[in-house]
C-alpha cells in the first residue's frame, strides 16, 4: 500500500513541475502578446503624425498617399473587400462608414469622399 501512495505522490509531483513550467512559460506568450498589440497602437497613431506633417509641409500628395495606405489597411476595408456577395446598400454602408471615421483627413487632402470600384479586380490582393 504504501508502494502505490509512493508512485502517486512522485506522479503528483512531476505533473506539479511540468504544470509550473508551462505556466511560466505562458506568461511569457502573454507579454510577447501585450509587446506586439502595444507596438500595433503606436503605429496606428504615426501615420495621422506622418499625415499631420505632410500637410503641413503642404505635400499633399505624400499625405494623401499616407491616408490611403490607412484606408486600405483598415478593418473595415477589409471587411469590404470579403464580401464579394454582399448587396449594394451593404457595400455603400461599409464606404460610408471609411468616409465617416476618416472624413477630416479627406477634407484635407481636398476630397469630399473615399469611393471604390469594389469590383476591380486590383483590388483583389485585399480580400
Amino acid at each position: 500500500m504504501e508502494l502505490i501512495t509512493s508512485i502517486i505522490l512522485i506522479v503528483f509531483a512531476i505533473l506539479q513541475i511540468v504544470l509550473f513550467f508551462k505556466i511560466w512559460g505562458m506568461t511569457n506568450d502573454v507579454k510577447d502578446l501585450k509587446n506586439k498589440l502595444e507596438s500595433k497602437k503606436e503605429n496606428a497613431s504615426n501615420w495621422s503624425k506622418d499625415f499631420a506633417l505632410k500637410m503641413t509641409l503642404n505635400q499633399k500628395e505624400q499625405a494623401k498617399e499616407i491616408l490611403y495606405k490607412e484606408i486600405l489597411s483598415s478593418k473595415v476595408f477589409a471587411e469590404l473587400m470579403r464580401s464579394n456577395t454582399a448587396t449594394e446598400a451593404y457595400k455603400l454602408n461599409m464606404i460610408e462608414k471609411i468616409n465617416n471615421e476618416y472624413d477630416i483627413y479627406l477634407k484635407a487632402i481636398g476630397e469630399s469622399s473615399f469611393t471604390i470600384d469594389c469590383d476591380n479586380r486590383i483590388y483583389n490582393v485585399f480580400r
